[in-house]
């Protein structure tokens, strides 16, 4: 979209009173919405990915819920339904993205949280230079197939960067986009939704043709794009080219059953649009029509996705892929903590942790509720336990067995840890 605010005036904008944006009063406002909202009905989607919205958040007056609202209007109630990230504001900057989806064939995979990436080249304080990207993971009702989408806008070639950052050929910021794009394949292959499935769509508007450097990082990361190099998406000073991509990971390719831009945009003139400035009266009439021609800058880019159901039917049971310390380790701090680190997310199962010092002839044992113990805390997809011997400290120069019971942890999904686990390791001196 562009600029899609629905707070007019300089000191009313949101996050950002004085940067307003989009439409300039109600009048305009309405001519913009009208060729949106028929632009998005054409389409017809089930899951859209905004850029360039009002950054006001994702409560009743926000800019994403009035366009959920106006296209319930024309398309039906609850034919749309937001994701909300669950933030006032998701970023820094004026605008913002977003993703709305048809709760009749989609929802948010159960077990999984929308995510965004706001820190490194992504950063949203002052000197910022992208919207953060958005991650999605969609369950598709009919199939139980799960995938993550992810939008995305970065800086563009015309905005001051650092001159080091800047290339004669591939405009400013260049190098700024393709570190966020390396940032982004390092994001998503921690699973930040916390998905099960692997499939992954990046899309949105990059600001980068494709054969620069951020999208040949992209591909040299897994992805693939779903257009032609020589498809376009956006016109510039009478030249054409695609700013805008979307681009599947290796899992996901083998299921997508097309991808092409609607030219509704690029082709058309500017005189077109909603804008009322510079225009007699009866050009405001005579060039306008709420149809979806020129409702943006860009072209919208769709994929059609035949998914196959790599989404597990029923939530898969949590598996230890580490544990600190480490099974038969030595000189371990006695002021250490256990940590389990397991393959998703988790959340507490019920039971009892077993610490057993090995120090003969008597086992000296210790026990803690996994449920209520202030001991036990979970960060994302680890288990840490701050354990403690007489005093604060484990003992000195000794061998400690660890168990974890089975159904100490679960998925988000409620399956529980199938077997215990169990190790060993002994401290050091100090």
């Amino acid at each position: 979209m562009l600029n899609y605010f629905n707070t007019f005036g300089n000191g009313n904008c949101f996050p950002i009173p004085s940067d307003c944006r989009g439409a300039s009063n109600a009048t305009e406002f309405t001519r913009q919405r009208d060729k949106i909202i028929d632009a998005i009905r054409l389409i017809n989607a089930d899951i859209l990915g905004l850029i360039e919205l009002e950054n006001d958040g994702f409560g009743p007056a926000s800019a994403i819920q009035d366009l959920v609202n106006g296209l319930n209007a024309v398309m039906g109630p609850a034919t749309y339904a937001l994701v909300d990230v669950g933030v006032s504001n998701l970023g820094g900057d004026a605008i913002t993205n977003g993703f709305i989806y048809k709760p009749s064939t989609v929802e948010i995979a159960p077990g999984t949280v929308p995510a965004f990436l706001n820190t490194g080249e992504l950063t949203q304080g002052p000197g910022r230079f992208h919207r953060p990207p958005l991650a999605v993971t969609f369950r598709q009702l009919s199939t139980d197939a799960t995938f993550t989408a992810v939008v995305n806008h970065l800086k563009s070639k015309g905005s001051a960067c650092d001159p080091a950052d800047n290339d004669p050929f591939q405009g400013n910021c260049n190098g700024n986009r393709t570190r966020a794009a390396q940032q982004i394949l390092t994001w998503l292959a921690t699973n930040p939704s916390g998905s099960n499935d692997p499939d992954v769509l990046i899309m949105g508007d990059i600001n980068a043709y494709a054969m620069e450097d951020p999208i040949k990082t992209l591909e040299a990361g897994g992805f693939t794009n779903l257009n032609s190099p020589n498809s376009y998406s956006f016109s510039f000073q009478g030249q054409w080219g695609s700013l805008d991509h979307a681009l599947a990971n290796s899992s996901l390719n083998s299921q997508v059953t097309g991808s092409d831009k609607w030219h509704i945009n690029a082709d058309e003139p500017v005189i077109l649009d909603y804008g009322l400035s510079f225009k007699s009266p009866s050009q405001q009439s005579l060039f306008y029509s709420n149809d979806p021609f020129r409702s943006s800058d860009h072209d919208p880019v769709i994929v059609g996705l035949s998914l196959t159901g790599n989404g597990p039917t029923e939530p898969t049971a949590p598996v230890v892929v580490s544990t600190s310390p480490a099974n038969g380790a030595i000189g371990v701090p006695r002021n250490t903590q256990i940590i389990l680190t397991f393959d998703q997310p988790i959340q507490k199962g019920t039971g009892t942790i077993i610490l057993r010092r090995r120090v003969l002839p008597i086992l000296d044992t210790r026990t803690t509720d996994i449920a209520t113990s202030p001991r036990v805390t979970l960060d994302g997809n680890r288990f840490i336990l701050t354990v403690s011997g007489r005093g604060t400290l484990l003992n000195r120069l000794t061998l400690y067995d660890f168990t974890f019971p089975a159904g100490g942890v679960t998925s988000l999904g409620g399956s529980p840890l199938a077997n215990p686990v169990n190790f060993s390791f002994r401290t050091r001196f100090d």
